[in-house]
């Protein structure tokens, strides 16, 4: 099966399982892994085998230049103390750890590869987590925190995974080595992605063309990714900084109908990336059992659950015994959240496609040409690690939530802060209008037809039921108006071609006017006065 096909019948495998997901309210990639399992199993489903390398280098790019691009960059700064002693802290305990576990299990496991499996199940994974967590009214804190260490200790770990690897074939391992080039690596990482965020930018200030700033935002994270792993850096953290620089100096100037056409673009791609994934993660299972040999199930069995149970409680213990006391002592009681929050980021320590692409990566041959050992045993522990934290925690994480009594945020603060920003925009926007005026640019007649118009919709505080209601004959307006459409069409006196181009921009003032009344009757629902914040319009 060519890989075309492969990841067309994934989606086609894909789409009952995410339906159902949304039927019974979880997180779709809990169903995923385990609808790629149960498929994995049944005999008419041939054999589907991706090679490590690509799901590396085509899935990985994209997710993480979107998620980086996206996040909440303010809180990664407010947050990058804990956010980085998570993913190198952890990572590097998690490693240390899970590498001596194992070779206690497999005493004839050279501590090359031990380490080598502690670096694959150490990081946590950012695609599997943020879309459990859009299921849940998690806090941003929580949020914010989590995402930002997974985009980060990807780059830790696989460096130590490289670094272990290497020590393998060569019959070597030093944890001083390893180090050093982990440093080396990772400054080197950023650097260039700096350099590929300012082509990125440069590139985007020329283009000026929509389909073009498309293309290039889609081929930004590989540009940052590719050079990096050829030059034995971390394409990971390459691709994060260009990311956050993109993000920071993304010129102002582009069109919005760039903007329109990324916004609709990334969210179907990320999509399909993340389904062909996790269902690609379940399917492995079936290969990955009929590998292993020479050892009961019993004990397979044990020692699953002891190095899942490991890699649970390492990072349990180290968010609530080391990060919050350090917290506290750092920042004081008042700037540090309750232990509450701190206990539901221990248990959002998800694994992923990364980490069982690390270990399929494993090469097939060790040191003097014999095969690898015991590479089996390492890739069924892995796919037994993704499946305890994807399905295990994340299956529990409302339930650990609820018992933690951890509050979600009050959407009214998003609410105020987008209106807040709104508003002085609108008067930043009015006062430039004022300039025009007396500088002779804008007519006053021109002029006086905007104020009233944004002084009435956006930054009167005694209108909004007479605002909202205006909102509302608009829509039904509009209605009318793409219904007269639709009859020019259908009786030939449009073109198709005619009525698409009208029909969009019908719909994207639809859709604006929507939000505006959902909000402000959602905000009345509640009993919210609908004062200043409340009353923006775009």
């Amino acid at each position: 099966m060519s890989h075309f096909e492969l990841v067309v019948v994934l989606l086609m495998a894909a789409v009952p399982l995410v339906v159902a997901a949304r039927a019974l309210r979880i997180a779709y990639p809990i169903l995923l892994v385990l609808g790629g399992i149960a498929l994995g199993f049944l005999p008419f489903v041939p054999r589907i085998s991706i090679p490590p390398e690509i799901v590396l280098v085509i899935f990985l790019p994209p997710l993480l230049y979107n998620e980086a691009y996206t996040g909440p960059t303010r809180a990664f700064r407010v947050f990058a103390t804990p956010i980085l002693r998570l993913a190198v802290g952890l990572v590097l305990a998690t490693t240390a750890a899970v590498a001596g576990l194992i070779h206690f299990f497999v005493p004839d496991l050279p501590w090359g590869a031990a380490a080598a499996f502690g670096a694959i199940v150490a990081p946590t994974d950012e695609v599997a987590f943020m879309p459990i967590a859009e299921r849940l009214a998690i806090p941003r804190r929580v949020v914010a925190i989590v995402q930002g260490e997974s985009l980060l200790n990807d780059a830790t770990s696989l460096v130590l995974y490289a670094v272990a690897i290497d020590a393998v074939t060569r019959g070597s391992f030093s944890w001083l080595a390893a180090g050093w080039q982990l440093v080396w690596g990772s400054v080197a990482a950023v650097a260039l992605g700096l350099v590929a965020g300012v082509v990125t930018v440069g590139v985007l200030r020329v283009v000026r063309d929509p389909m073009l700033d498309v293309l290039v935002s889609l081929l930004a994270g590989y540009l940052a990714y590719i050079p990096a792993q050829h030059l034995g850096f971390s394409g990971v953290l390459a691709t994060v900084t260009s990311a956050l620089y993109a993000a920071r100096f993304m010129p102002p100037s582009l069109e919005p109908s760039a903007r329109v056409l990324s916004r609709g673009m990334w969210p179907v791609l990320i999509f399909v990336l993340n389904t062909t994934i996790f269902i690609f993660v379940g399917l492995q299972s079936r290969d990955v059992i009929a590998n292993l040999h020479g050892t009961a199930w019993t004990t397979l069995g044990l020692w699953a659950a002891s190095i899942s149970a490991l890699v649970i409680g390492i990072r349990i213990v180290w968010v609530l015994g080391v990060s919050y006391p350090l917290d506290r002592i750092a920042r004081g009681d008042r700037d540090v959240p309750e232990w509450r929050n701190y206990a539901l980021t221990s248990w959002a320590g998800f694994r992923g496609g990364v980490s069982l692409a690390a270990a399929l990566a494993i090469p097939l041959l060790g040191p003097h040409g014999a095969p690898f050992p015991h590479r089996s045993l390492l890739i069924f522990l892995t796919l037994a690690v993704i499946i305890a934290t994807l399905v295990g925690q994340g299956a529990t994480l409302p339930y650990v939530q609820k018992r933690l009594g951890v509050v979600p945020d009050d959407e009214r603060s998003d609410e105020s802060e987008r209106d807040a920003a709104m508003m002085e925009a609108t008067r930043f926007s009015l006062r430039r209008l004022e300039r025009r005026v007396r500088d002779g640019r804008t007519e006053e007649r021109e002029a006086r037809a905007l104020r009233e118009r944004y002084e009435r919709h956006v930054l009167d505080d005694d209108e909004s039921g007479e605002v909202r209601d205006f909102h509302r004959a608009e829509l039904r307006l509009l209605a009318d108006q793409h219904l007269a459409l639709v009859g020019m069409r259908d009786r030939g006196t449009i073109e198709n071609t005619t009525f698409r181009h009208l029909e969009t921009h019908l719909d994207f003032k639809r859709l604006q006017i929507e939000e505006e009344v959902t909000r402000g009757d959602a905000l009345d629902d509640e009993g919210m006065p609908n004062d200043k914040a409340s009353q923006t319009s775009t």
